[in-house]
């Protein structure tokens, strides 16, 4: 019984005329300002009128939290955003209202505002008084209201930005400089077109000018380059819009009505963060523990943290220690390609996050109350500690030095003992950890290697003093003189 039911309701849908009285206004505003007179004003009345003619959509789809109906299927969506559309005309385009301003950061589509309304302030009105300023005024007042209808009503969602002045340079970044040049040829072609076709005297020609060739070439550069510059600028919020349908999805899958709204998409090294804005009917607190139940609905493969984030204070900046009331960020993890906290070459910030999952895992695996994590410090450090200065020895120098006595008992044979040299000065420059016994001095030069390791105190053979200690044994030493060595 319900589906016959819901098709007579879809069937009661009225038909909508909105676009056909707005065309059939362009046309006759177009006819209207041949014969002299404001035709931009025809426009606007058109789509004021088309705004109250409108009939209200029709929603058969089940009802929401708040008991109102849904659509039931894509057509209704479409008739849903065209009513909402509409229905935001029909004052906004008469009284004075916040879709007039150009917002901060300023919109662009207030400069093309301004450009149009001076482009048809110059087009030739004559039998009415202010003709001019009427076709200003309702070019602005057309071009912001509709724009600010469109932009609460997208296709890809609800709460565009817009295309504001801070995406200029987001614009350069994206063959800009190519858009920026077609657009000016483009402007110089439609500023040649007027200053050739339009008569300088007579009924059609322009208030000023000047002016009006300036307002030409304006408009036509504003055309060409409104597409490349709203496709810069949108393009975060369409990744936002996009994912927040996905986890839309999720959350109705565990049946979570209403869904947090997405505020944020981002990656950090191999994890994806996704930070949401809890209804505020639950909570941030509600979602703590539910990652276990998101898990199915995120995909196999992955593993999934759900953590809190800090309260800000007045001037937004986050409050150690304290937990946001509505906000919290949803973390998820290749199952297979998770961080070694023992490398310490790790990113700082991967390092960090997942120190925070891991945290979160063990508690709630152990039944323990969340705490909250002030900060995480290294327990490694990069630092090269400093070395001891030892004497320097200039080549062709004699050098003192204290020789080696023969291996001890409990020495290891093939290792030498440790060596003091003495400087120059007579104070000792310490090379080994240990020191030897041996107290005498020889003036040595190196010879030919030897394979014996052996350190004996014969006559002419005695350990150097700058030879270190892991070369030793690689090495023959032979004295230029005598030696004599003293136990």
């Amino acid at each position: 019984m319900a589906a016959p039911r819901r098709g007579a309701a879809s069937r009661a849908q009225q038909s909508s005329h909105g676009t056909l009285i707005a065309l059939a206004g362009l046309l006759g505003g177009a006819g209207i300002a041949y014969l002299h007179y404001p035709g931009v004003a025809v426009l606007w009345l058109a789509l004021i009128v088309a705004a109250w003619v409108e009939p209200p959509a029709i929603m058969t789809g089940k009802k929401d939290s708040s008991g109102f109906p849904t659509p039931a299927h894509p057509g209704e969506e479409k008739n849903l955003r065209r009513n909402r559309f509409w229905r935001m005309l029909k004052l906004r385009l008469v009284v004075p209202n916040t879709s007039w301003l150009p917002g901060w950061p300023p919109l662009m589509v207030f400069a093309a505002a301004a450009v149009l309304a001076t482009a048809a302030w110059c087009l030739p009105v004559s039998g009415i008084p202010y003709g001019a300023e009427i076709n200003a005024g309702a070019a602005f007042i057309v071009t912001m209201t509709v724009t600010a209808a469109r932009r609460a009503n997208t296709v890809e969602g609800p709460g565009c930005p817009g295309t504001r002045i801070t995406a200029i340079p987001k614009m350069f970044a994206l063959r800009g400089f190519l858009t920026i040049g077609a657009g000016l040829i483009a402007a110089a072609a439609a500023a040649w077109a007027v200053m050739t076709f339009v008569p300088v005297r007579g009924e059609w020609h322009l208030t000023i000018r000047p002016l009006g060739i300036g307002a030409a070439a304006a408009t036509v550069f504003v055309i060409v380059i409104a597409h490349p510059l709203k496709t810069a600028a949108l393009a975060r919020w369409r990744m936002l819009t996009e994912f927040g349908a996905l986890w839309d999805q999720r959350w109705t899958q565990i049946k979570i009505d209403p869904p947090p709204r997405l505020l944020d998409h981002r990656e950090v090294g191999q994890a994806t963060i996704d930070e949401f804005a809890a209804p505020s009917s639950l909570g941030s607190q509600a979602f703590w523990s539910i990652a276990p139940k998101i898990a199915p609905a995120v995909g196999a493969g992955t593993k999934v943290c759900i953590l809190e984030m800090p309260d800000i204070d007045r001037t937004g900046q986050p409050v150690p220690g304290s937990r946001h009331p509505i906000n919290f960020q949803v973390v998820t993890w290749p199952a297979t390609d998770l961080p070694d906290l023992t490398d310490p070459g790790l990113d700082t910030d991967l390092a960090e996050l997942f120190a925070r999952c891991a945290f979160a895992w063990t508690t709630e695996s152990l039944g323990y109350g969340r705490p909250v994590l002030l900060s995480m410090q290294p327990l490694f450090t990069t630092d090269t500690p400093e070395q001891e200065p030892v004497t320097p020895h200039q080549e062709g120098e004699p050098v003192q030095v204290a020789p080696c006595r023969p291996p001890r008992r409990g020495v290891r044979r093939g290792r030498s003992p440790s060596v003091r040299p003495w400087s120059r000065s007579g104070r000792s420059s310490r090379i080994s950890p240990a020191a030897s016994d041996a107290r005498s001095s020889s003036t040595i030069e190196p010879t030919t290697p030897c394979s014996s390791g052996r350190w004996t105190n014969r006559r002419r053979t005695t350990h150097p003093a700058a030879c270190p200690r892991s070369s030793c044994r690689d090495s023959r030493w032979r004295t230029s003189g005598s030696a004599s060595g003293r136990r």
